[in-house]
């Protein structure tokens, strides 16, 4: 028996037993845990109270009023709580055991998202009795609450791991960033709360099944079970990016299974046309917010990157937009960004003219990924022009300004001008595309375009240096190889008495 432990013990997470641990020992989950109890036994008592002068018990009404707070107890209170402790780890610099351990980034990812979901299952496991009464007062359909605590669970699981990626990625060093940080974790958590709360009692008292009918009900369960599987594997897989070293390949991996999810997904989401528009608008939105991400990668190659490049033409040519550089991730967002508007065109033609706004819609999504794209690029090359000494991530600081003076300053400068030339100025602002009521995308995507050839242009050099290096990687590698020799023959002839 003791061997059979043993052997347990070998296969645990490190993270995961530390963590649980901390969560043992501390008192947050336990304040959260005999909190959320006390409610749910008010909720009981003032039920079962007011019952007594009508005769019955409002089971529907307690049971969402237990699975509303045991949502907002396991989506929101312990994936905050969880990505708290983790951003502390990072943002301290403790020599913690993600610090000091050897164990792959994987397997820290792994972990912390173990953890969580550990306590979520605590939770879920507490209030199962009471759950469990509901069914005999009447008003609940067994079949709508299964279907409910599935929902509510994977939800919260995703919830956790959102947590988890936002806590390892926090490396800031200034209050400002810091309580946006915190101000954005729960807002974004508070409206993910009010939406799932609202499908989930649609779900609970049948209406969902009911206005879609079965058939398009389980489809659109399919579809959701499938956009969540996503999700969170290209979560899974940025976080785990984020960990590896700087100077690695990291968002290789990151690119890869995202390509591959970006396939799936396109083939699958073909067989229905309502579907497949859908899809191509959640693609951009992914895209646009994945830009600022990727596009932060190093432009310049590290040796170790160097090393990895395949020496075959071919191979190094279709794996380009796969490695961590700048230029790669632009021609990764790029190449994706095109094969989605034009797979987005043909759906239009397929359909009945019914539909014939998507087309402006779609081509309004693409024009402010693109003004994104040509405003980053822009503020990439501010940064190289006058702040060199500063780190990359000034990228974003520039960037955040420059789109607010272009969202917001077109508004203002078209209060002050003649009536017949308002709409010229809104042309620059990534959302000016919206001020028509998209009646007219044409000259917005043509100058979309025309913004984003002008912001290649000026990171030009940059952009044909770091492709040179990428192609001509041996030549490079023996510069590296040249630098180490003159610096091993620095210190070997360097008089050291």
């Amino acid at each position: 028996m003791n061997n059979f432990i043993a052997k347990i013990d070998d296969y645990l997470n490190a993270i995961l037993v530390k963590d649980l641990r901390q969560i043992v020992r501390g008192k947050f989950i336990w304040a959260v845990l005999l909190l959320f109890l006390g409610i749910v036994s008010l909720i009981l008592c003032l039920s079962l109270l007011e019952s007594g002068d009508r005769g019955e018990i409002d089971g529907e009404f307690i049971s969402v009023s237990m699975l509303g707070l045991l949502f907002f107890a396991s989506a929101l209170l312990i994936p905050i709580q969880i990505g708290k402790k983790t951003s502390e780890e990072i943002y301290d610099a403790t020599h913690e055991l993600i610090f000091t351990t050897t164990m792959d980034p994987a397997s820290i990812v792994k972990g912390k998202f173990l953890s969580g979901s550990v306590t979520i299952i605590m939770m879920y496991a507490t209030l199962a009795p009471f759950l469990a009464l509901t069914l005999y007062m009447g008003g609940v359909d067994i079949k709508n609450l299964i279907l409910v605590i599935i929902y509510s669970f994977i939800m919260s699981h995703v919830a956790v791991l959102f947590q988890v990626h936002l806590g390892l990625s926090y490396k800031s060093d200034i209050i400002i960033a810091g309580i946006g940080h915190k101000i954005g974790i729960i807002i974004v958590h508070i409206i993910a709360w009010i939406w799932a709360s609202t499908f989930g009692g649609a779900l609970l008292n049948g209406e969902y099944s009911r206005y879609t009918g079965t058939e398009n009900f389980w489809v659109n369960v399919i579809i959701f079970l499938l956009l969540v599987s996503f999700v969170s594997i290209i979560l899974y897989c940025l976080t785990v990016s984020r960990l590896q070293a700087e100077v690695s390949n990291r968002s290789y991996l990151f690119k890869s299974v995202t390509t591959a999810i970006w396939i799936i997904g396109t083939l699958v989401f073909s067989f229905n046309k309502d579907h497949a528009q859908f899809w191509c608008v959640i693609v951009f939105i992914v895209i646009a917010v994945l830009s600022l991400a990727l596009l932060l990668d190093p432009e310049t190659y590290s040796e170790r990157v160097l090393l990895e490049i395949p020496t075959n033409p071919v191979a190094r040519l279709i794996k380009f937009p796969l490695f961590t550089g700048m230029v790669n991730s632009l021609a990764w967002i790029l190449i994706i960004a095109a094969f989605t508007y034009i797979y987005g065109l043909t759906v239009v033609a397929a359909i009945s003219p019914s539909y014939s706004g998507y087309f402006e819609f779609l081509s309004a999504v693409a024009i402010i990924f693109m003004y994104g794209l040509a405003y980053f690029l822009i503020a990439n090359f501010i940064k190289n022009m006058f702040f060199k000494d500063k780190p990359r991530s000034t990228v974003t600081g520039i960037l955040v300004s420059m789109l607010l003076i272009f969202t917001f300053g077109p508004l203002i400068a078209e209060a002050f001008m003649p009536y017949g030339t308002r709409g010229i100025v809104s042309i620059i602002s990534p959302f000016g595309v919206f001020y028509d009521g998209l009646r007219n995308v044409f000259p917005y995507l043509i100058f979309s375009v025309i913004a984003l050839v002008a912001a290649l242009f000026l990171n030009i050099s940059k952009l044909i240096t770091q492709i040179n290096d990428y192609f001509n990687a041996s030549e490079r590698l023996k510069e590296y190889n040249k630098m180490n020799d003159e610096k091993f023959k620095y210190f070997k002839d360097y008089d050291w008495n």
